[in-house]
């Protein structure tokens, strides 16, 4: 019985349309803490190349209400890149083609950090 559906099965998963696989992975974490209003560079890892128009970045308040800080980052070597500059307190930055967010806390900077 197995058998006759197998054909059907291998049809809908070839039609099935995919979807990207690219993943972002932070280079470094500790550098998503960053200081208010000044620029600071994001970068993550990435296994594969990525279309400019895919690293289209917007960054949303605490609430998730986008705002007008928008970019897009670049890409070389593997690397993504991106520069925020953010008022103090936590954002989110998306790149909404790669269904893909990451959190950003903006503090003043404090020799206190290091104790955590």
């Amino acid at each position: 019985m197995f058998r006759k559906f197998l054909p059907v099965v291998f049809v809908l998963f070839l039609a099935t349309p995919f979807a990207s696989s690219a993943t972002l992975t932070p280079s470094d974490v500790s550098r998503f803490a960053v200081i208010p209003n000044t620029d600071s560079m994001l970068q993550w890892t990435t296994s594969e190349s990525v279309p400019s128009e895919k690293l289209v970045f917007t960054l949303y308040d605490v609430y998730g209400n986008a705002t007008d800080l928008r970019g897009t980052a670049t890409l070389a070597d593997g690397i993504v890149s991106a520069t925020v500059a953010v008022p103090q307190g936590y954002w989110e930055i998306a790149f909404d083609a790669l269904d893909e967010r990451f959190g950003v806390v903006s503090l003043p900077a404090s020799e206190n950090w290091d104790n955590f």
